[in-house]
């Protein structure tokens, strides 16, 4: 008894640690690569919506510990300083490497209603 006792403990932590980490973690980025500032900023996916809201120029925000796999295309909605509304399908499955686990997704709001989608950070301050 007292060996299922002592051993009981190590095969659920084997299998819990197991379970957790086929599913990737990583964080979705949110960063405001505009010269305005952008309000109701979010990433959509599923059932997920990211952190966000209100973002001045050059500044992110990020939703760490992302529980769900990462999808193959998100929406990017924010509203402009003039209080616009934008939105933004992206691809993100294909721009990530095969080998993906425990990174950023960076999603990055550039002038012109564009956005792109990256794993490395690359953004520079608007000028």
């Amino acid at each position: 008894m007292k060996n299922i006792l002592l051993v009981l403990p190590l095969i659920l932590f084997m299998t819990g640690c197991q379970t957790m980490s086929q599913t990737p973690t990583y964080s979705v980025v949110l960063i405001n690569g505009t010269s305005n500032t952008i309000d109701d900023a979010h990433v959509r996916f599923g059932n997920f919506e990211s952190v966000g809201g209100y973002l001045r120029p050059g500044i992110k925000s990020t939703h760490a510990f992302v529980p769900f796999p990462p999808p193959e295309k998100a929406l990017v909605v924010w509203k402009s300083q003039d209080g616009a509304a934008h939105e933004k399908t992206v691809e993100v499955l294909k721009t990530l490497p095969k080998d993906f686990n425990d990174r950023d997704i960076i999603f990055t709001i550039l002038d012109d209603d564009k956005v792109t989608v990256t794993n490395k950070p690359t953004f520079k301050l608007p000028k």
